[in-house]
């Protein structure tokens, strides 16, 4: 407190987390008081507890702490059932984490140790009232995690976040292990898998480039590497496969993140480990016939693919040492083992990169009997979707060739389709029916005959084809690639229909030359990542991605 102008004495805001050298003085004659009414019975915990409370905005974390420390206040009293308590606990804690001093050390990794016993100690969870109280206290972990692994947190120059302390060999845990801290650093990670955004496998397969360890913010990075650290990467990775065997929803972003986090970081017992995770969960998905988790397998080895072959196999080579080969003990091994890898693969084919159908085309296994058929119509509709994936140049070469890429056939039902439409203003039930039950011709023919390129004046009403178009985009028909493409081409044949007029043939060779030469656009892209990053892995990463494109 101090004197104001006005002779009333007012209280002193402190800093929320450390004392100054003059608080603190004043603190420690305080504590000797207080420890020698407690000796003689008059101090009552509950009225000193209640005092806090009233001045919560004014109490400081370290006050809080020296309570604790000194028997005066167990910090299992101060924060249980009060909101404004745990508030002051995970911001105190977030803001010592970027203080460097010993003292702000000693009382982060006292804090941490003292908050894991409370949500972990096992005699808490040996019934149902232990579990409720350590509920509140788990919850404090995870929004200290949630603050300290943070942009904003991580932009400090001296920073400990969370895990880190949690792995410190400063913390002590119950029997001397670290039993407990690695029970709770499985937590942090389980809790993130289920933390929102929660999304699918197909939502996910549209952002993995983005997922790669060189477009990771440096404190997702740590918290990533901190858990890889504090329980050990096989347990890591069990913990990843219990949670992709039980849900379907996950955070799917983080989990993608957190394997090339790994992988980049830890090396080649990361690759191994995430090797050994994989051949389990194929054999576990071939087992149950698991189409979800199958899927989940598939997406995970792609993902470690993208950061390059010094890191994980090419994803073809994948694919091929694990479904095409027969003498390498693949795992297809039965028709319904092949039916399951189809189906899961076709279920992905709308969403697919080409570089995947590619692979998938070239090297499924043929040694099944009573399967080519259903390899025919896999590869039938794998192949119509590397068409609609070709470059916008090879699309419109000449308008000869478009032609003759769509059948006579297609372009008809394509016609009569449009006519019905404009006279019933529903979509005709046979297009409906090749969408559910003929999806090599729908999407093979039918489609590539009605998205046609073709400029479009904004501003105008759609005409009968667009309003065709949208009607199936709104009942979800059309891959969403498929149409982005065709609105890209559309835009850009807009463009072209504005300015090329103006161009000479000279300027319109040199303009295709350099847009279609993937070997300048790949090696500028990677020039600039090493210049910007700094980080040859992950540029490398970049490269080899590039390469198997």
């Amino acid at each position: 407190e101090r004197v104001g102008g006005d002779g009333r004495r007012e209280s002193i805001p402190s800093s929320i987390a450390v004392l100054n050298d003059i608080q603190r003085g004043a603190l420690k004659s305080w504590l000797l008081l207080a420890t020698r009414f407690q000796e003689c019975l008059l101090l009552d915990y509950n009225f000193l507890l209640k005092e806090l409370r009233k001045k919560i905005e004014l109490i400081s974390l370290e006050v809080v702490w020296q309570l604790h420390t000194h028997h005066l206040l167990p910090l299992e009293k101060f924060a249980l059932g009060d909101s404004a308590c745990e508030d002051l606990l995970v911001s105190g804690v977030t803001a010592i984490a970027t203080d460097p001093s010993p003292e702000a050390m000693e009382m982060l990794e006292g804090l941490t140790s003292v908050l894991v016993k409370l949500a972990f100690s096992s005699d808490r969870s040996k019934s149902s009232t232990g579990e409720a109280m350590s509920k509140p206290f788990k919850e404090i972990l995870w929004a200290i995690k949630q603050r300290t692994y943070s942009e904003e947190v991580f932009r400090s120059p001296h920073v400990t976040g969370l895990c880190d302390v949690i792995t410190g060999s400063r913390v002590s845990c119950s029997d001397g292990d670290d039993a407990l801290c690695k029970q709770a650093l499985e937590y942090l990670l389980r809790r993130s898998t289920l933390t929102p955004p929660l999304t699918t496998i197909r939502d996910v397969m549209a952002i993995q480039n983005s997922l790669k360890f060189s477009s990771l913010p440096l404190h997702d990075a740590a918290f990533y590497s901190a858990i890889a650290d504090g329980i050990g990467l096989s347990r890591s990775f069990s913990v990843i496969e219990l949670y992709l065997t039980e849900h379907e929803e996950l955070n799917w972003p983080l989990l993608m993140s957190f394997v090339a986090s790994v992988l980049n970081t830890r090396g080649e017992r990361a690759s191994d480990r995430l090797k050994d995770m994989l051949g389990s969960m194929l054999k576990t998905a071939f087992s149950s016939f698991s189409s979800q988790l199958l899927c989940s397998s598939i997406l995970i080895a792609r993902q470690a693919a993208l950061e390059g072959n010094h890191i994980f196999p090419l994803y073809h080579v994948w694919f091929k040492n694990t479904f095409g080969r027969k003498e390498d003990g693949a795992a297809i091994t039965s028709k319904k083992a092949m039916q399951l890898l189809l189906k899961c693969l076709t279920s992905l084919v709308p969403f697919e990169p080409g570089s995947c159908l590619m692979a998938h085309v070239a090297n499924l296994p043929h040694h099944i009997p009573k399967t080519l058929d259903l390899i025919k119509e896999y590869k039938t509709l794998a192949k119509a979707r590397l068409k609609d994936l070709k470059p916008l140049s090879e699309q419109q070469s000449s308008s000869q060739e478009s032609e003759k890429s769509i059948s006579k056939k297609a372009v008809i039902e394509c016609q009569n389709a449009l006519d019905e439409f404009e006279m019933k203003r529903v979509i005709p039930l046979n297009v409906t029916q090749w969408a559910m039950f003929s999806q090599p011709f729908f999407v093979g023919s039918f489609l590539p005959a009605l998205l046609v390129p073709r400029p479009m004046a904004t501003g105008q009403d759609p005409d009968t084809r667009e309003q065709f178009i949208k009607e199936l985009e709104r009942q979800n028909k059309i891959p969403v690639r498929m149409l982005a493409n065709y609105r890209d081409a559309c835009n850009k044949a807009v463009q072209n229909t504005i300015i090329i007029d103006n161009w000479s043939d000279e300027e319109m060779d040199t303009l295709d030359s350099i847009e279609d030469d993937p070997v300048i656009s790949r090696l500028a892209e990677f020039l600039n990542a090493v210049k910007n990053n700094g980080n040859i892995s992950s540029a490398l990463s970049k490269l080899s991605c590039a390469l198997e494109d």
